[in-house]
């Protein structure tokens, strides 16, 4: 099931296709490409942003889960492809072209598995334009991903963290209560 519509059209669409929502979403720009073939769930006030035809793709594969949080943000461009799981909190901000994949497709030699492994990403997160979520990967609460930055293994809660791959290089002291604008 693909879905292509915009506000209170999407929102019938998605409900039509087995995704479940909680609240209404904001679209600016082109409409989001949704695929779920899978369990797709969207929280409330979730916002994707495609001004320059640069949709935002959300896609469930066969028995996968995808979750987003309430009020989180995907910019232009960004790709969210769940094979198994991914699950991303609430009150995220995900930048302009930002890639977040469970599966890596292919085996990157003969008689090697292919890697598939949930993604978790906590409540009040920041991934900057161009980063690059592997599978695995679980990223802790209050966190920032720097622009470009390509995370290969699990960051901690209040941490920034950024390079190939990325790494910690500062702490945070955001409380529980902050939330990021």
């Amino acid at each position: 099931m693909v879905v292509y519509a915009k506000g209170l059209a999407l929102e019938t669409r998605l409900r039509i296709f087995s995704v479940k929502t909680s609240g209404r979403l904001r679209v600016e720009g082109y409409s989001p490409i949704v695929e779920n073939y899978g369990t797709m769930v969207f929280g409330r006030k979730i916002s994707f942003r495609a001004q320059r035809k640069l949709p935002v793709l959300v896609k469930a594969k066969k028995g996968a889960v995808l979750t987003i949080g309430d009020g989180t943000f995907l910019n232009e461009g960004v790709s969210v492809v769940a094979s198994q799981a991914i699950d991303i909190g609430r009150n995220c901000m995900i930048g302009d072209n930002a890639a977040i994949h469970d599966s890596h497709y292919h085996a990157v030699d003969e008689g090697d598995e292919i890697s598939i492994a949930p993604i978790r990403i906590g409540n009040n997160v920041w991934i900057g334009r161009n980063a690059l979520i592997f599978p695995g990967v679980q990223i802790g609460d209050h966190s920032v991903i720097g622009a470009g930055s390509i995370v290969t293994r699990s960051i901690p809660s209040h941490s920034v963290a950024a390079g190939n791959p990325a790494r910690v290089i500062k702490r945070l002291s955001a409380s529980d209560s902050f939330v990021r604008h």
